[in-house]
């Protein structure tokens, strides 16, 4: 089971997907097995609410199921010396930098700092080593870059069950209540995925 500690101050920063995941977590072939769908007349349709039932899901876990490369920017350097990141789970930072008053672009060497896991500390996220510092005297605005890969994997063999099974669900709901304009995510599929929520967003 995931853990995600909110932290006491939320630091403003702004979220870009680089690479998205490039396959949903669930099969067309899955999905019709769980809801006893036989044919294929409406297989394109199914495979779009899979798309529609997996964002939905990642939206309210604040995760990232698949493997994907994201860009957290910040006007300034962490608050901290605990850099939470806002999407889980972390898989590695890919790079960190910044951008001084001279608009001058710098690497954060890494090592300055190294990843902590969920798995250890409850956290997801960069931690600075001890004697190390974040960068200063940088620029007003979008100082402060961090790429980083977020997911439970690259297949869909890497997603936990109960993450397949939740959005299985959640897809058979919204093709079996097509008229729910809000398409709300139902109690059960929820329950599921309450143990994979990152209470941080």
């Amino acid at each position: 089971m995931l853990t995600f500690k909110r932290l006491p101050d939320k630091q403003p920063y702004n979220l870009k997907v680089i690479t998205p995941a490039t396959i949903d977590p669930v099969t067309l072939a899955e999905t019709k097995t769980f809801s006893r769908i036989t044919g294929g007349i409406e297989d394109d349709l199914l495979t779009s609410l899979i798309t529609a039932a997996t964002k939905k899901a990642e939206n309210y876990c604040g995760s990232g199921f698949i493997n994907r490369t994201l860009r957290m920017t910040m006007d300034c350097s962490p608050w901290g010396s605990f850099l939470e990141l806002p999407i889980g789970p972390l898989v590695s930072i890919s790079d960190i930098k910044s951008v001084d008053d001279d608009d001058s672009e710098n690497t954060f060497d890494t090592s300055n700092y190294y990843i902590a896991n969920s798995d250890d500390t409850y956290l997801t996220g960069v931690q600075l080593k001890n004697g190390s510092s974040w960068p200063t005297d940088l620029r007003d605005k979008d100082a402060f870059f961090v790429e980083f890969v977020a997911g439970f994997g690259a297949s869909q063999d890497d997603i936990p069950d109960i993450i397949k099974t939740a959005i299985k669900i959640i897809v058979e709901d919204l093709n079996e209540n097509r008229e729910n304009v809000r398409g709300d995510i139902p109690r059960m599929a929820k329950d599921l995925l309450n143990d994979y929520k990152n209470f941080r967003i």
